[in-house]
């Protein structure tokens, strides 16, 4: 686990106190405090106040403790990571994945993300420069990205167009020359 803290470039995600099932932090001393439905900013300020009364000149900072999703379908190296940074991209989640396999449909990435009211499925382009814009260009916890092959890959003929095309006319050319032997040896 440290090697991941030092990669992620802040051993302080690895220290703290971490909010429970009922939005609450414990800390010593001074209890529990509530923190569900606030921002980071609102938590920080709010737990300030708090450490104010027992402590003079102290700095709470609130940050969140990583994110925590899950990549499959074609990718080098499906599973689930945890990254130790507040932040990350849809294009940094696919490279801790190993980046996409030759067969990967890069117009059509599906992000499934949770909320209150249940599932939803997003389709993403990856090759569209206005994926920035995207909500969905920043992964949150909990997310699975889902890598669709190529339709050509489906239909195991090969996995290019090129292959594919080759694949269609070996499939003629022998064909054909079972044909012509079959009818060589009738006669």
């Amino acid at each position: 686990m440290g090697a991941q803290a030092a990669q992620a470039g802040d051993p302080f995600y690895m220290i703290g106190y971490p909010v429970d099932d009922q939005g609450m932090v414990n800390i010593p001393v001074i209890g529990k405090i509530i923190v569900r439905g606030l921002t980071v900013e609102g938590a920080r300020d709010k737990l300030q106040e708090e450490v104010d009364k027992y402590l003079n000149g102290a700095y709470v900072n609130v940050q969140i403790g990583g994110i925590r999703y899950a990549i499959l379908g074609e990718i080098s190296r499906p599973g689930k990571y945890t990254v130790l940074q507040d932040r990350l991209t849809i294009f940094e989640a696919i490279a801790q994945g190993g980046d996409l396999n030759t067969v990967a449909n890069r117009h059509e990435v599906q992000i499934i993300r949770q909320f209150p009211d249940g599932a939803q499925v997003v389709k993403l382009d990856l090759t569209k420069r206005d994926i920035i814009k995207s909500p969905y260009y920043f992964i949150r916890p909990n997310d699975v990205i889902s890598i669709q092959p190529l339709k050509a890959s489906e239909l195991g003929t090969g996995l290019t167009a090129q292959q594919t095309l080759q694949t269609i006319v070996l499939s003629i050319s022998l064909l054909v020359n079972t044909v012509l032997l079959y009818d060589r040896l009738t006669r």
